[in-house]
C-alpha cells in the first residue's frame, strides 16, 4: 500500500466520521410510529413518568410546608404519589425484564437486565417497610 493510498484511506475515514451527525432528538414521525413499539422506549417512558410523579412525595417533607398542611392532605400528597410513582417503576422493571428475554415465559437468568424487576421490587419493598 502506497503512502498516498494510506493518506486517502485516512481522509475517507475522517470524512465519514464528520459527515455523520449525532441526533439528540428523534423526529415526531419516529416518536409516533417507531418508538411506541419498542419495549425499551416504553420502559424508559414508564420510568420517567413514575419518577415525575414520585418526586411530589418529597414536597410534604420540606420545612414550612409540612406544618401548614392538614394531616389528610399530607398523607394524600405523600402516599398517592408514592403509590403511583412506584407503580411506574414496577411497570418499567417489568418491561425491561420482558425486553431481555427471548420469550415472555422463559426466564433469562444469565442476562443482567432481566434482574432489574427484582431490584426494583426489593427497593420499593424496603422503602415501604421503612415508612410503615
Amino acid at each position: 500500500m502506497s503512502a498516498s493510498s494510506a493518506d486517502n484511506a485516512g481522509k475517507s475515514s475522517e470524512t465519514s466520521r464528520t459527515d455523520e451527525a449525532c441526533i439528540w432528538f428523534p423526529s415526531w414521525h419516529d416518536l409516533k410510529t417507531h418508538y411506541p413499539s419498542e419495549l425499551g422506549f416504553l420502559a424508559s417512558l414508564a420510568q420517567f413518568r413514575g419518577a415525575t410523579i414520585f418526586w411530589i412525595s418529597g414536597s410534604p417533607a420540606l420545612p414550612g410546608i409540612n406544618n401548614k398542611m392538614s394531616q389528610g392532605l399530607l398523607d394524600g400528597m405523600y402516599w398517592v404519589s408514592q403509590m403511583l410513582g412506584g407503580t411506574g417503576f414496577i411497570i418499567s422493571g417489568l418491561l425491561y425484564m420482558l425486553e431481555t428475554q427471548p420469550k415472555w415465559f422463559l426466564q433469562a437468568w444469565d442476562v443482567l437486565g432481566w434482574s432489574v424487576l427484582f431490584a426494583v421490587i426489593s427497593q420499593s419493598t424496603a422503602i415501604g417497610d421503612r415508612y410503615s
